[in-house]
């Protein structure tokens, strides 16, 4: 919210303290209550924040917490996120039994990975025997030097 909207946050907020019952404050202690909602819900659009206090109208019985305003203004937020993107919706996907060319599709896509990762294994433990064969030949030799007499 801005500067600007401050004359439509009063408002909404007027509306709501005269529909909820809650502490009877004293004009001071309304305008107090006012700054401190305003400087709380500020970083969201005027709009938002209207929504949020027709909400609260409809749905409590109390006068709202500001965090009960925030956390339905991030619902709403959410909410209209997946109506606008679908794509990204929460639904459950519907389970469909796979076709004969999609289990056949599948089969050999998870040869061809099976395939491509045992290649892989065979490779780095050949790789490893060999530098373990390597290692052996250094030890081995050192040990021959060291009885014939000498570490060179």
């Amino acid at each position: 919210m801005e500067q600007k909207d401050m004359n439509r946050f009063r408002l909404a907020m007027n509306k709501t303290r005269v529909s909820l019952p809650g502490q009877t404050l004293e004009e001071k202690e309304k305008t107090l209550r006012t700054e401190v909602f305003w400087e709380v819900l500020q970083e969201y659009p005027i709009e938002m924040v209207e929504d949020a206090l027709a909400w609260a109208r409809r749905s409590l019985v109390y006068f709202p917490k500001p965090v009960e305003l925030i956390e339905w203004i991030k619902e709403e937020k959410r909410s209209r996120y997946n109506r606008e993107h679908p794509l990204y919706d929460t639904k459950a996907i519907e389970w469909k039994e796979p076709t004969e060319d999609g289990r056949r599709i599948a089969l050999q896509v998870i040869k061809e990975l099976y395939e491509k990762w045992e290649k892989k294994e065979k490779a780095e433990v050949a790789e490893r025997e060999g530098l373990f064969h390597k290692k052996r030949d250094e030890l081995k030799k050192q040990a021959r030097l060291m009885r014939e007499g000498g570490v060179r």
